[in-house]
């Protein structure tokens, strides 16, 4: 085997005869402690005089070292007293749709918007404390009255607790009648679809924003769908939202920083890490 790593017996596990005591048995105090005698006296070196090799020799003698005043007390209380940091992977855009249904239009079939993210959902009797059943949710403004007449979004309640192989039944939808600047919300969970708009001179007009996890892939490709141009001239809160910020703590980095710097170079290069405020990171960036 391997005798010089402790290994010389046939067997290849680590059994040896001399488990279950440390020193050889004996019968009195007086023989402990001659055997005691025997053993090789621990060292306690000083960290700011000893060197490499004094600890490397007593460490070849006794297999153990005491080392007196190898952390300041200063760096313990850092220790101590350090704050936790926890990573936060903020909201970003899923998808924007502008919904404009003209007279004729026929009801959309019904649907789960998380099934961009092959979400095979299991049976809940209620949601879960942690919110961490969906991948997204849902804002819908209208633009105009939408009523049941002119194709309000349908919906059914409840279908947010569904196992992924029950299929919707319209027979059990409820519909989002809304008077304008009124908003619906729903989890991405939710079976819906817009009604059929059988006015003959009424448009449904809704404005919708679906929110997704910051560490999912968005369903619209924000980077195309938008020139530079038209991204430079979005709010900065916008911009962030839209996908050019990190998911903490690193994920999607440009050049190992903040996506944002492909916008405006004066973000900052180089590591910026979850530990570091964003203050602070300001203070060091330069341009690129």
């Amino acid at each position: 085997m391997a005798p010089r790593l402790g290994l010389g017996h046939d067997s290849a596990s680590s059994f040896h005869a001399s488990k279950g005591y440390s020193i050889p048995p004996t019968k009195t105090k007086e023989e402990i402690e001659m055997a005691k005698a025997t053993l090789p006296k621990v060292l306690a070196l000083d960290s700011k005089t000893c060197t490499v090799e004094e600890i490397v020799d007593a460490m070849k003698v006794t297999g153990g070292v005491i080392i007196r005043n190898a952390v300041s007390h200063d760096a313990l209380d850092l220790i101590e007293s350090h704050e936790k940091t926890f990573a936060t992977s903020k909201p970003q855009i899923m998808n924007t749709v502008c919904f404009s249904i003209n007279p004729g239009a026929h009801a959309q079939p019904l649907h789960r918007d998380d099934w961009c993210y092959q979400v095979v959902a299991q049976k809940a009797d209620r949601y879960p404390d942690d919110l961490q059943r969906d991948t997204g949710i849902g804002w819908f403004v209208a633009g105009k009255d939408a009523t049941f007449e002119n194709g309000a979004t349908r919906f059914i309640p409840g279908s947010h607790l569904w196992e992924h192989g029950r299929e919707p039944d319209d027979n059990l939808v409820s519909y989002a009648e809304l008077k304008r600047g009124d908003a619906f919300m729903m989890f991405a969970s939710c079976y819906h679809g817009g009604g059929a708009n059988t006015t003959k001179d009424q448009e449904r007009l809704l404005f919708s924003c679906f929110m997704t996890r910051g560490w999912l892939r968005q369903e619209e490709n924000q980077y195309i769908s938008f020139t530079r141009e038209e991204t430079l001239a979005m709010d900065k809160d916008v911009q962030k939202i839209a996908g050019y910020q990190l998911s903490e703590p690193f994920l999607g980095w440009v050049k190992s920083t903040d996506p944002m710097v492909v916008l405006d170079p004066s973000a900052g290069v180089g590591n910026k890490d979850l530990f570091q405020k964003e203050d602070s990171f300001a203070k060091t960036a330069q341009p690129a």
